[in-house]
């Protein structure tokens, strides 16, 4: 009898914990979703290509670097011609439609994480519920047998400290869930909206034409204070 009472102490909430351990990885798989990655390689790509814009350069209102400017004064891989920036806005082209494609597997994995977040809360009500049975079964047993009480004790110690684990990482876990909507929410209001008007008056704009008068430099500041607001959003 004693040895069987061992054993039920021993395993009391034990099938709780292990079901928490097989939530959190399944959770950190889905944290680490290919089209989360993907998403964001799209998305640091076109900050990458935005940023390297120099809409003065492009629009004539400030000479490019040149050639000497180019290997002595550190302009790198400026976007600062027409020909350059068209070339950049068919890139960021196709990095629209790949990152809008995305929206539909991001809300999926959203929902996913969502639904891990539901089975967290759960499962901790569930070792919460078993740490406090273990705690009610020492003191029953106090007097009676002293030995399995203390048993109990260090189980209800054990799951407690397991629920305030939990309680501790659920900033994690909020964050993970929050990943694909970040994301969502950027392409949504972004990449398919701010950007393509964006896009398209600037290739208006630099397009040659000899009807079209050179845009002054403050027309170029507008532009030029709109693209940084893309990219605080898209770095957002």
């Amino acid at each position: 009898m004693e040895g069987q009472s061992d054993r039920q102490v021993t395993l009391w909430g034990h099938d709780a914990q292990r079901h928490y351990a097989d939530i959190v990885s399944r959770t950190l798989a889905l944290s680490q979703a290919e089209v989360l990655s993907r998403a964001r390689g799209y998305v640091r790509r076109m900050v990458d290509l935005l940023g390297a814009i120099d809409l003065e350069a492009i629009c004539g209102v400030r000479h490019p670097s040149g050639v000497f400017g180019r290997l002595f004064g550190g302009a790198g891989d400026r976007i600062d011609s027409p020909r350059e920036f068209e070339a950049a806005r068919v890139e960021l082209d196709q990095l629209i439609a790949l990152t809008g494609a995305a929206i539909e597997p991001l809300l999926e994995l959203k929902e996913a994480l969502e639904a891990q977040s539901r089975l967290i809360r759960a499962v901790t009500t569930e070792i919460e519920a078993a740490a406090l049975a273990a705690a009610f079964l020492s003191e029953h047993h106090t007097t009676d047998q002293p030995a399995l009480s203390r048993r109990f004790l260090e189980r209800s110690m054990s799951l407690t400290q397991t629920v305030l684990q939990i309680r501790g990482s659920a900033s994690l876990h909020d964050s993970q869930g929050e990943q694909p909507l970040s994301l969502i929410s950027a392409i949504q209001d972004v990449v398919l909206v701010a950007m393509p008007g964006w896009l398209g008056t600037m290739a208006a704009l630099t397009a040659a034409s000899s009807a079209r008068p050179q845009p002054n430099p403050t027309e170029v500041g507008e532009h030029q204070q709109q693209l940084r607001t893309i990219l605080q959003q898209l770095k957002a």
